[in-house]
């Protein structure tokens, strides 16, 4: 029997399937090249380090990984408020927004959001069906007054009353929520395995078909469910405070992001709502905002009313080339380096898989490069860990790819991280000698790769 574990891990990996690219490094970088202002982009992006410290995050960084994985980009007004009143008013105002925007969604609607055929989605249906009947039918023997009532020839809503009156007396939750949480407790409960079996596969379904078809679709249909984004505006604050706690940013540096962004035609605006939170006590007013607008000058709305800023909370599309370089196995990391090495007609070889291990770089047919995408928020002992997994797997592909006749005559660990982490990594010189000695291993940090390249360049090492 499952748990609540092995539902988590399979949500998790469902959510993982459904949001990486299948794209290699170089098919990537074949799109980057391509178009002339994503090149130009990424030539000027080297001039740009909080831009490249945004754009290495790890996915589960930059996306977030409580819940549905959805790529996409949130942006509200500045964290800290001027006046306390002030934050109160704005948050009521908009709790009371959420609420107005609950609009019923057809049943195809909701088919074609999950992405099911027919046959997949009747089946979903039937599954939903057999666990409501199940769980009314449970609730049912707990309450043997309703049986009575529902089972007499005459029922009116006078006789409902007069039967249940105080419905705490009459009406017994309790077994019946134990039941439901039985379904996710580690021990499962008195649930039937079957019934526990359907509630999951519901679940993964359900979470899984909605990451898969993304918000780019979702967006398209706005007009259809625009409680979906509502639900998503709802976190913006929290979303945003994660990712300035993350990168260390200020406000102002992360709306430059985005602005830089914009202008090079890489994110646009899915779905903004403002609103004014000082004449929300009088009577709420809002509006909605879609197309073109420069993340910045969100800034700039006023209210008709008093002519304050409004508040407001915005939600971002990534430029698909650009989203599938942030969920591609190895992040954009390594898709801008690929970029890099084909702009100065390096060769390279990406992702070369042998039976125990992928090398992420062999350049020039004689220079290792792996590189490392990790999530931000870890501590000493944590990166100590990560640095002895990178160089014991750099040491093990060194070896293999010798047997597979490639020399290797230079090896570098290409990470997300900053230059004072990579101090760490003094500890492991002495268990790791060989490889730095023998193949000058160095760990590179983001601001170094185009130095790394340029090295590469110069080397005498021929491709």
């Amino acid at each position: 029997m499952t748990n609540r574990k092995a539902l988590d891990d399979r949500i998790k990996g469902a959510l993982e399937a459904s949001v990486l690219t299948n794209k290699t490094t170089r098919e990537l970088v074949q799109e980057w090249n391509s178009n002339g202002s994503l090149s130009v982009f990424l030539a000027g992006l080297s001039k740009e380090p909080n831009l490249k410290k945004f754009l290495f995050l790890h996915r589960l960084d930059m996306f977030g990984e409580d819940g549905p994985i959805m790529p996409h980009i949130q942006l509200c007004g500045p964290p800290s408020p001027a006046k306390p009143t002030d934050h109160v008013y704005d948050s009521k105002a908009f709790t009371h927004i959420v609420a107005t925007e609950v609009l019923p969604i057809k049943e195809k609607e909701v088919r074609e959001l999950l992405g099911l055929d027919e046959t997949k989605w009747t089946g979903l249906l039937e599954d939903l069906k057999d666990v409501v009947v199940y769980l009314v039918i449970l609730f049912l023997r707990e309450n043997p007054k309703i049986q009575s009532l529902a089972r007499g020839k005459d029922f009116d809503y006078s006789m409902m009353k007069q039967s249940l009156k105080d419905y705490s007396d009459t009406i017994h939750f309790d077994e019946l929520v134990e039941t439901i949480e039985s379904i996710f407790s580690q021990e499962g409960g008195q649930i039937e395995p079957i019934v526990r079996n359907k509630v999951e596969n519901l679940i993964v379904t359900l979470v899984s078909g909605v990451a898969k078809v993304g918000l780019d679709t979702i967006a398209k249909r706005a007009k259809l469910v625009p409680d979906l984004f509502m639900s998503i505006h709802e976190s913006s604050s929290s979303w945003q405070s994660r990712i300035l706690s993350l990168t260390g940013f200020s406000y102002q540096e992360y709306l430059e992001i985005l602005d830089t962004l914009h202008q090079h035609g890489l994110l646009w605006n899915m779905s903004t709502i403002s609103w004014c939170g000082n004449c929300s006590m009088e009577g709420l007013t809002y509006v909605r905002l879609y197309g073109n607008i420069t993340p910045s000058k969100l800034m700039r709305i006023k209210c008709l009313n008093c002519n304050k800023r409004q508040s407001f909370r915005s939600i971002f599309a990534l430029n698909e080339t650009l989203r599938g370089s942030i969920l591609s196995k190895d992040g954009f990391l390594s898709v801008y380096l690929g970029w890099l090495l084909t702009r100065e007609n390096i060769g390279f070889e990406p992702s070369k898989y042998s039976t125990e291990f992928e090398s992420d770089f062999v350049v020039r047919k004689a220079i290792l490069v792996e590189c490392k995408t990790f999530k931000s928020q870890k501590d000493t002992v944590a990166i100590g860990s990560e640095i002895k997994n990178a160089l014991t797997q750099v040491s093990k592909q060194i070896k293999e790819l010798k047997e597979d006749r490639i020399k290797i005559r230079k090896a570098y660990i290409l990470w997300n991280r900053t230059e004072k982490e990579a101090e760490i990594q003094d500890k492991f010189r002495g268990k790791f000698a060989k490889v730095y000695e023998r193949y000058g291993l160095e760990i590179v940090c983001p601001n170094d790769i185009e130095k790394m390249v340029e090295s590469i360049k110069m080397s005498d090492f021929s491709d």
